[in-house]
């Protein structure tokens, strides 16, 4: 595996950070894992949270995204499609979704009201940081393009960032409303009987990130 480490154990830190080298285009899954973990780095200090180890992974089941082992341990996460491992998963669309998806598990196991109202704050904590302008720490500087050469949305700046941000916190806004799951902008809930969460999140928005709902564990 290709890797980069760090002996840092405060929050927010990731200890180790693993691509496999086995793939195509290994150093830029390495960078990918980095970036990932440089994105989300202010969510985990602000919730106290350290990740000893970030690996990729690429499960024969081409419908899991993500696992996190051990509450917080170690979280494994998918960066390729399964029909083309030589190229990558949307970082904004998807890869940030996961990683925050298995963030939650940090403190909470089942898929039920509790983790997603979880999972929905953290999204509005990553949406904030981005609409203010955060490409995260270190290997990127003032004026890179987020995502610049990796994976296909190939570079995204931070005024395409802020435009991202504000129009998911308003999707999940119109969300909640429809779900009436006692969000900000409140709202009756539909009829839900003998129907899965994500099923019903298929219905009212785009249904990747309701897929990314029922695969991730």
């Amino acid at each position: 595996m290709a890797s980069s480490g760090s002996t840092e154990r405060r929050p927010g830190e990731v200890g180790s950070i693993t691509a496999l080298k086995s793939q195509p285009r290994a150093d830029e899954a390495l960078d990918l894992l980095r970036k990932i973990a440089s994105l989300v780095k202010p969510i985990m200090r602000r919730h106290g949270w350290h990740l000893p180890t970030l690996s990729e992974f690429f499960p024969k089941n081409p419908n899991l995204l993500g696992v996190n082992i051990n509450g917080g341990v170690k979280i494994c996460i998918r960066l390729r499609p399964q029909h083309d491992p030589s190229s990558f998963l949307p970082l904004e669309d998807s890869l940030i979704g996961t990683m925050l998806h298995e963030l939650v598990h940090n403190v909470r196991g089942p898929h039920d009201d509790i983790f997603f109202k979880k999972l929905d704050a953290l999204q509005d904590e990553y949406d904030e940081l981005r609409a203010k302008g955060y490409s995260g720490e270190g290997f990127l500087g003032d004026g890179r393009r987020v995502g610049e050469g990796v994976g296909p949305d190939k570079g995204v700046s931070v005024r395409e960032a802020r435009e991202k941000a504000l129009k998911s916190f308003e999707e999940r806004e119109r969300v909640r409303k429809v779900l009436g799951t006692g969000g900000r902008l409140g709202g009756a809930a539909p009829d839900t009987r003998g129907k899965r969460m994500c099923d019903v999140l298929a219905e009212v928005r785009p249904p990747f990130p309701a897929l990314s709902r029922c695969l991730s564990y």
